[in-house]
């Protein structure tokens, strides 16, 4: 798989497994394997051997996995933290409108910052950088100490609710982000793993 197929592919096989990921991470941080349950670490979207041969194939200069890699980058270069409200769950209407009709732009971010997340992972492990994988861990940590939920409830005026939708775009992309730094990362850690957990339990 190319690093574009990998990077696309989180909104599918990812959502699958997202709800089982809060109990599947559990266990001291770099340690792989198979859990009870039979999933295999790292392993809800890229396993260990997908991701070590894409990083092989791209210091090796292959393509198209060298030119993938640079849109990436480019994705990760444009990326912008927006810290959810603590004090509140976010509502998100049908189409993430409110009841007047007007974007809700914190539902979106919620989709945008899991994105920005699983690529600074996926680049921090492929490029060895440290400082995409601990920008990772900014992100997911910025949800997981802020985040109180999505709103479930009806709103006069409001064109229906999409919280569990909402919740089953967010959830794969940090979800899978969390898999990747808690199984090749040395600064992913135990207290991590129970923030990560709590957060995406509240999807």
């Amino acid at each position: 798989p190319s690093v574009a197929g990998t990077h696309a592919e989180v909104g599918g096989a990812g959502q699958a497994n997202a709800a089982g990921a809060p109990s599947e991470m559990a266990g001291q941080a770099g340690a792989g394997g198979t859990s009870p349950s039979g999933v295999r670490h790292p392993g809800l979207l890229n396993s260990a051997d997908e991701l070590a041969a894409i990083k092989q194939r791209i210091a090796n200069g292959e393509q198209p996995w060298t030119s993938e890699l640079a849109h990436l980058k480019e994705r990760v270069a444009a990326r912008r933290l927006h810290t959810p409200p603590k004090d509140r769950k976010i509502f998100c209407g049908g189409y993430n409108l409110d009841e007047n009709g007007n974007k809700i732009l914190e539902c979106d971010y919620a989709v945008e910052n899991g994105i920005d997340a699983y690529s600074l992972a996926l680049l921090g492990y492929l490029t060895d950088s440290k400082d995409d994988s601990d920008e990772a861990i900014r992100f997911i940590r910025a949800w997981a100490d802020n985040f109180q939920g999505f709103d479930p409830e009806p709103r006069a005026g409001a064109k229906g609710n999409n919280a569990l939708l909402q919740a089953g775009w967010t959830a794969p992309w940090f979800a899978n982000a969390a898999e990747i730094l808690r199984y090749t990362y040395a600064g992913w850690n135990a207290d991590l793993t129970r923030r990560t957990s709590s957060f995406l339990r509240l999807l």
